[in-house]
């Protein structure tokens, strides 16, 4: 039957092709009796054009071996000069340069083909070494698993993940589960190093519960000076925890990068910046702790990577966060310096009520809902050194006053207030010898000395004024006068005892000290404007000022191949299916946000994004808020979304007043499946005094 279809076919084009002869050969004459006209088919070939250009290395030295592609697919790889050459059809293109260890700039060559082109060149933007081998859990072996397994069932990408902790419904033990690297040498004058992972998390427990003191040196071995434990060797080992460690050869925890419990469900990207080990040998563990007790935990770890690379550009600065348990969401490291008559729960200690990330933050002073108001001292503190060379240090923090006491000016207490000086006041000024017209409340935060015997610089000094907001508001402090020496960082507050006045609490919460090498201090800022003022450069991006662009695997960057308005927006992510690849796509701008607390003022973010792709909530596209040293503050946008038109958002920044801040939006590509992007266009950030 189907070769008889065949012969039928074949019949049907030969009758066509007959009748495509005209059956007039003789001029027209318009006397003449009417004919038919039917004309020959022909095929239009396609013009194509070629494109070549040369890619080179940092040094400027051709650079073989290096991939080109197209949008339609089309490839040429590099000769020993560096050149390429491929076709190309006429109309708009774009070109990419690939090859492992090496990221390029430009990320995406956008071209309008009407000829041939040449000296379309790609250069090195830094030479990288990704040092996992398998990232993915494809191949086995290379991963050293102690209690974890190699999973098929929950992964982000390919066809393995693994599994760390326990899954539900399985008996629960006491135990870590983990999955380490061997060993990997961080080469000397490494200027990058990020460790990039995928994780899925699992709980039963309570997000609201505490969690276990972080380990120190191997695992749980000895306990932690806590101001929250009365059992200290309970506290260390109760409840789960989901954790990323390094280690060093001898398997000592050098850094916990990541200690929660989260319940979180899908797939989430975790980022570290382990430039910090360059000059070392050391080992990754992602893992999950289990008391034993209650509930399960379980974390699924997939897609692993370690990117290392020598930027031939100045290395940029240095820099290392010193405090411990800074946001307060496990026991450990603040120690309880209350005055010893105060009771227990009136001292510092950790809070669930108020956090501005996270779960937990630190309260120091008597919390409003309490039936009592005693009087005394409630604070704790943490020692932390600054190492010798830092050039620059900075101490922020996050607080919320909260006080029911009205400011009386002309007391004793107030001339004392003014001194700054906590010291002092502690021995000078009697609790027991205070009259009605003394009473006052204060709120401080201080540096001293590492044994507490030397005020070096007061922070906050501040009168309980009747405020009962729930305002977080920022303080940020430079201490690199401080470089060399090891201190003690204190927050507390004092309140009088008396129920008349009432009482006085304040909560602290993300707290960073970054001591840097390599950097001075960021400009003072610009005096704050008088009219309402667009703080952001080039939001429209028709020129190639004020935006970072950083080199990855796919990088961002300008294009006219989508835009809004003006011809020009801004792309990340990947346009073309035949480009897809594991990347980071971002960029961003610093941007310092005049003072807004208790002046009226007020800051708007609006700009207009276009998503295309989403791979089915695979890929990401986000926009975060970081500080001046990337430190992750908030999230404006985080999903998967393919829209195809523009959509206009907006965020209120005002609770970042008087701050230094970068934005930076994103995609992220797993290089699986379809591709993501996202293009933002007329971009604006509008201070009003």
């Amino acid at each position: 039957m189907k070769k008889m279809l065949r012969i039928m076919l074949v019949w049907m084009f030969v009758i066509s092709s007959l009748t495509s002869i005209s059956v007039s050969a003789a001029p027209e004459d318009p006397d003449a009796p009417d004919v038919v006209k039917v004309y020959m088919p022909f095929v239009v070939r396609q013009v194509t054009y070629n494109i070549s250009g040369t890619v080179t290395d940092a040094n400027g030295s051709p650079l073989s071996g290096v991939t080109v592609t197209d949008k339609n697919g089309t490839t040429a790889v590099t000769n020993a000069s560096g050149h390429y050459s491929l076709a190309s059809p006429g109309g708009t293109n774009a070109l990419t340069a690939d090859k492992t260890g090496f990221e390029f700039a430009p990320g995406v060559l956008e071209v309008n083909v009407a000829g041939d082109m040449s000296n379309q060149n790609f250069a090195v933007a830094a030479a990288c070494i990704q040092s996992i081998v398998d990232p993915g859990f494809e191949a086995g072996g290379w991963w050293t698993l102690a209690g974890a397994t190699y999973n098929n069932v929950n992964r982000n990408s390919g066809s393995w993940s693994a599994l760390t902790g326990i899954p539900a419904g399985s008996p629960n033990a006491w135990g870590y589960s983990w999955v380490r690297t061997p060993l990997i040498s961080v080469p000397v004058g490494t200027t990058s190093a990020v460790l990039r992972m995928w994780v899925y998390a699992q709980t039963g427990e309570s997000p609201l519960s505490p969690l276990p003191s972080r380990p120190i040196g191997n695992k749980f071995t000895a306990p932690v000076p806590d101001i929250d434990s009365t059992d200290e060797a309970a506290a260390i080992s109760a409840y789960d925890a989901q954790y990323v460690m390094v280690l060093n050869g001898a398997s000592q925890i050098l850094e916990i990068l990541q200690w929660n419990r989260r319940n979180e469900l899908f797939w989430m990207p975790r980022q570290f910046d382990l430039t910090k080990w360059a000059g070392q040998s050391i080992s990754i563990e992602v893992g999950t702790y289990n008391d034993g007790q209650g509930f399960t935990t379980n974390m699924f770890v997939d897609d692993v990577t370690l990117t290392m690379c020598d930027d031939p550009l100045p290395p940029p600065p240095v820099c290392s966060q010193q405090v411990a348990n800074n946001s307060f969401e496990y026991f450990g490291n603040w120690i309880d310096d209350s005055d010893p008559l105060l009771p227990v729960i009136y001292r510092s200690t950790y809070d669930t009520y108020f956090a501005n990330s996270g779960l937990r933050s630190l309260r120091v002073g008597t919390p409003l809902e309490s039936w009592d108001d005693y009087a005394g001292y409630s604070e704790a503190y943490q020692v932390v050194s600054i190492p010798a060379g830092t050039t620059y240090a900075r101490l922020s923090f996050y607080r919320l006053l909260r006080s029911e006491e009205v400011y009386i000016p002309g007391s004793i207490k107030d001339a004392q207030l003014n001194s700054e000086n906590r010291i002092q006041l502690q021995s000078e000024i009697g609790i027991q010898s205070q009259t009605a017209a003394d009473h006052l409340d204060f709120q401080y935060a201080y540096v001293t000395n590492i044994d507490g015997t030397q005020l070096l610089k007061t922070l906050i000094f501040e009168r309980g004024s009747n405020a009962t907001n729930l305002a977080w508001r920022q303080n940020v402090y430079d201490l690199t006068a401080y470089a060399g020496q090891t201190l003690r960082i204190y927050f507390g507050v004092y309140n009088d005892g008396s129920a008349l006045w009432n009482r006085s609490v304040m909560y602290i919460d993300d707290v960073y000290l970054d001591t840097c090498t390599g950097v001075l201090p960021p400009p003072p800022p610009p005096p704050p404007p008088s009219t309402c003022v667009n703080l952001i450069g080039n939001g429209g991006f028709q020129t190639n000022a004020d935006w970072y662009i950083p080199a990855t695997a796919y990088s961002a960057g300008y294009t006219n191949v989508v835009s809004r308005s003006g011809g020009r927006a801004m792309r990340t992510g990947i346009y073309y299916p035949y480009q897809n690849r594991y990347s980071y796509s971002d960029f961003g701008q610093y941007v310092y946000i005049p003072p807004t607390y208790g002046l009226g003022a007020t800051a708007l973010l609006e700009f207009y994004e276009y998503t295309a792709g989403g791979d089915g909530g695979n890929d990401i596209q986000y926009l975060l808020v970081l500080d001046y040293w990337g430190n992750w503050i908030d999230t404006l946008r985080w999903g998967s979304r393919g829209q195809y038109s523009w959509v206009y958002h907006n965020d209120d920044l005002t609770s970042y007043g008087d701050w230094l801040i970068r934005l930076q939006w994103g995609t992220y590509n797993n290089g699986w499946g379809a591709v993501t992007s996202m293009t933002i266009d007329d971009v604006s950030l509008t201070y009003c005094p």
